[in-house]
């Protein structure tokens, strides 16, 4: 029980050193919390599946697979998380310079959206 309030009441390593970050197997509680937005809506759910089937399609044209560098699958997840994030970004409505905006910015800072967007192309690879 008190490892569990240390990790739910405790988040940030600079006020509780032994919190390891993790949350509900995700990287941290902000990645958790915006996989679930995004699972959450049977709509935004199949859009996302649907763009993570696109960015598999579309890795074929991409200059750093055809280059080596890259396999589809890295490329895809590069591409996928990048949409993510951007998508997401944009659609916090609030202005700048505001503290709600201030601290919308810091908690999407820390999503790892590449490990959303890795959950969504390992739905459509199986």
């Amino acid at each position: 029980m008190l490892a569990w309030l240390k990790n739910r009441y405790c988040r940030p390593k600079r006020v509780c050193p032994e919190f390891t970050g993790k949350y509900n197997g995700w990287t941290n509680y902000e990645t958790w919390l915006v996989n679930l937005w995004l699972d959450n809506d049977a709509s935004t759910y199949a859009y996302w599946l649907e763009q993570a089937q696109q960015q598999l399609s579309d890795t074929e044209n991409c200059k750093q697979v055809a280059g080596g560098i890259w396999t589809l699958e890295q490329s895809a997840k590069y591409h996928l998380s990048n949409q993510i994030s951007v998508e997401v970004s944009e659609s916090i409505e609030s202005d700048s310079g505001t503290l709600a905006y201030d601290l919308m910015q810091s908690a999407l800072q820390a999503v790892d959206w590449d490990a959303i967007a890795a959950s969504r192309l390992a739905v459509i690879t199986g």
